[in-house]
């Protein structure tokens, strides 16, 4: 049973909200949900709850749709009786999401949208859509932001960090890889050619660094030759090639300079010449290797060197993260993707918060320095220098 929110005209009842008018509104109190809340939504093919756990400074129900002030730090899912369907994590700002009932017609989510005043404000998304093992395109206003592919249970969990100076429409379009067609791969997913026959797609693709090797693996949907461009810049320059026909492939990249930043970007062709393509990818070399600690699970003798922003991925992104996890004042979550013991090589909208919270709980030695007054989110030299002098080293 739900707890009645002092100033709220809604009633509970078997973890029901029930409405008494065309919509009805949690005032601006803190509302915790500690368990599911069915809404009553009209029309919708299966029965959609506010999951347990879900948090948000006011909500605006009706029988058409719902919506929820969600502040930073705070998660808030929909969900049916069998899954989380629409999730949102706000951080560094409060964000509003609204989703109607008229876009889960077909059992899944099709749209959303999300505001905020505050223009800092990031969300991480999760959103189950109709295929498992599939590629999507996520679309902002109608324009492609990203493309992913979705997991076994047809989730796609994605950061949303282009600001929310108005709001967005949030759409997942599955990618067909039929005949002529092209996949944008911009973020992430395999691409394929404009040919006749659908060119490999690529996807799990691990990455293990080790002194002075990388070794990159990746599955294909058909058998293709392995084929990967690297260098220390997007130019790439250096190249690996494996002519053996596969769809399970492995390659090492030698000579590496430990602790340089290396961009890669995988290619596989199938017997008909047709190239699928993976967009640019970030590794740092030569971490790995160092086994783990008992206390802080980085690396022994690892410092960190590299300058590491959004989007970027490696170990030593999963580092970065277990050292702010270890202090209260800058975790990136309290539970799920991100949280202590959760950590990701992943450097997206939570880690980028993360590192303004200890840039700002620092700032007389980080930003004063340099004439800041905000946090970047860029992990640079002088934060560097910081968490470096906080690890003794």
């Amino acid at each position: 049973m739900l707890k009645i929110f002092k100033f709220t005209i809604l009633f509970f009842g078997s973890a029901m909200i029930y409405f008494i008018s065309v919509s009805t509104v949690f005032a601006a109190v803190s509302v915790n949900f500690t368990s599911d809340a069915q809404l009553n939504f009209s029309s919708v093919p299966s029965a959609i709850y506010i999951k347990s756990g879900s948090a948000c400074n006011s909500l605006i129900a009706s029988v058409t749709s719902v919506i929820a002030n969600v502040p930073s730090g705070s998660t808030f899912t929909l969900k049916t009786a069998g899954s989380d369907i629409l999730g949102m994590t706000s951080t560094g700002g409060t964000i509003i999401l609204t989703f109607n009932a008229s876009d889960f017609s077909t059992g899944y989510v099709a749209q959303w949208n999300a505001s905020s005043t505050t223009a800092t404000a990031t969300a991480t998304f999760s959103v189950q859509v109709a295929s498992a093992d599939a590629d999507y395109s996520i679309q902002v206003d109608g324009s492609d932001y990203s493309q992913y592919y979705s997991n076994s249970s047809g989730i796609i969990t994605f950061d949303y960090a282009a600001g929310f100076s108005s709001s967005h429409t949030f759409t997942a379009v599955k990618q067909s890889r039929s005949s002529g067609s092209t996949v944008s791969t911009t973020g992430g997913g395999g691409g394929v050619s404009q040919n006749t026959v659908p060119a490999p797609f690529i996807s799990q693709i691990q990455t293990n660094t080790n002194n002075t090797k990388a070794t990159i693996a990746w599955q294909t949907d058909k058998p293709s030759m392995s084929w990967i461009v690297y260098g220390t810049s997007t130019n790439y320059g250096l190249q690996v090639t494996n002519n053996n026909y596969t769809t399970s492939h492995s390659l090492t990249l030698s000579g590496l300079v430990p602790g340089m930043t290396y961009h890669y970007q995988i290619k596989s062709e199938d017997v008909n010449g047709n190239i699928g393509s993976y967009s640019d990818q970030v590794f740092s070399a030569g971490i790995s290797s160092v086994p783990p600690t008992a206390t802080n699970n980085t690396p022994t003798n690892f410092t960190f060197k590299t300058t590491l922003k959004l989007g970027m991925v490696s170990n030593e992104v999963k580092y970065l993260q277990i050292v702010l996890n270890s202090d209260p004042d800058t975790r990136l979550a309290v539970t799920g993707v991100g949280s202590p013991g959760k950590e990701t090589t992943y450097f997206g909208a939570l880690t980028k918060a993360a590192v303004i919270k200890f840039q700002k709980k620092y700032a007389s030695e980080i930003l004063t320095p340099l004439g800041l007054s905000q946090g970047t989110g860029i992990f640079a030299k002088a934060t560097q220098a910081k968490i470096n002098k906080i690890l003794g080293k």
